[in-house]
């Protein structure tokens, strides 16, 4: 029996993110969970395919890289918002305002309220 410490929990929202990475590990499913897919990987499995993952980086532009429109997109969206945590002079500015206004819609798309596409309303 292998001990706890020696394993790690690895979770993704999506199950092909762990079968591409982490291929042969057995999946399991919550569906209540804000990670719906879950496995446990040994710690030297872990941290020899990330060693050998930056070893292969060959961009300049990480969001660039990404070729899956759906996750290119939400992680657009997760740096427009770790964006509007910039503030100048403790004010936030207008730019950052404009993001957060964005948020409510991403949130609301993703919890089905609304089925607009997200991200049309920031000129508003």
């Amino acid at each position: 029996m292998v001990s706890a410490a020696a394993q790690l929990l690895v979770r993704a929202r999506r199950k092909s993110d762990i079968k591409q990475v982490f291929p042969g590990h057995p999946i399991k499913e919550t569906r209540h969970t804000d990670y719906r897919y879950r496995t446990t990987v040994p710690r030297y499995v872990v941290a020899d395919t990330i060693a050998n993952r930056i070893l292969a980086i060959d961009y300049d532009n990480f969001k660039n890289s990404v070729e899956d429109h759906d996750l290119h997109a939400a992680y657009a969206r997760v740096w427009g918002i770790m964006y509007a945590l910039v503030t100048w002079s403790g004010k936030v500015s207008e730019w950052s305002r404009r993001l957060w206004r964005m948020k409510k819609v991403f949130y609301l798309c993703e919890n089905g309220r609304n089925r607009r596409l997200a991200g049309n309303d920031h000129d508003q």
